[in-house]
């Protein structure tokens, strides 16, 4: 396993404790988190939603910072929200992406109605890869020219993704089955577990790589990345 940064949507962790948990079936990380919420500086305790895993469905997604669910009967406005007044948030309805909304008064109000959602702050989920390594015959070629050719990610339960080329200087986008953000909720597509392959414009350079970034507040697991070169 590998150390990594995480930015908690500008929240800055005072202390953590992790503690077994029968009900999550894996253990449970509990933080105080600093945040500065409508010009005030507050601390809340804030818990790490347990894993996606496969019995579970797109509602169940959470990968959204200092969030709660509503579950109940239809509304288009959710209440309850002071904690993240002032902030712009990121509404999942049933796993569908509504358009983002500022909390105001402790509410907010949807273009359209929910029984399950999601409220919180939206946060890319990225990985970067370093420069390809190539040697054949003992020989290595990694300060010549190269060009990626054809890219192939394995996903796992997976929403959507975006794939930045840095030796363009812009982005290519694998084409998986994606809601359009602010589109009606009405039917969610299938989480995709598949190899996609796609062909970016690449041109030679001496050190090509990429970065693949997730659709906010979606699922998104990589298992392999394949790069032709």
């Amino acid at each position: 396993y590998a150390w990594n940064t995480h930015d908690l949507s500008g929240g800055k962790v005072r202390s953590m404790a992790v503690v077994p948990s029968e009900y999550y079936r894996q253990d449970t990380l509990f933080m105080i988190v600093e945040r500065v919420i409508n010009g005030q500086t507050v601390k809340y305790i804030e818990i790490l939603s347990p894993e996606f895993s496969e019995e579970k469905v797109h509602a169940d997604a959470c990968f959204l910072d200092c969030s709660l669910r509503y579950q109940g009967v239809s509304t288009s406005t959710i209440s309850g929200l002071s904690h993240l007044e002032g902030q712009t948030v990121c509404i999942m309805n049933q796993g569908a992406r509504e358009v983002d909304k500022v909390v105001s008064g402790g509410k907010i109000t949807l273009d359209y109605p929910v029984t399950d959602a999601w409220v919180g702050l939206g946060y890319p989920a990225w990985i970067e890869t370093l420069e390809p390594a190539l040697n054949m015959q003992g020989k290595s070629y990694r300060n010549c020219k190269k060009r990626i050719t054809d890219l192939i990610l394995s996903v796992y339960r997976t929403l959507g993704v975006y794939v930045y080329q840095k030796d363009l200087g812009v982005n290519t986008k694998i084409s998986l089955a994606i809601k359009k953000d602010g589109a009606a909720p009405d039917s969610v597509p299938d989480l995709i577990t598949d190899d996609c392959r796609q062909r970016p414009q690449s041109r030679s350079e001496g050190s090509p790589s990429l970065r693949r970034e997730s659709y906010v507040g979606q699922p998104f697991t990589l298992r392999t990345l394949v790069v032709e070169i």
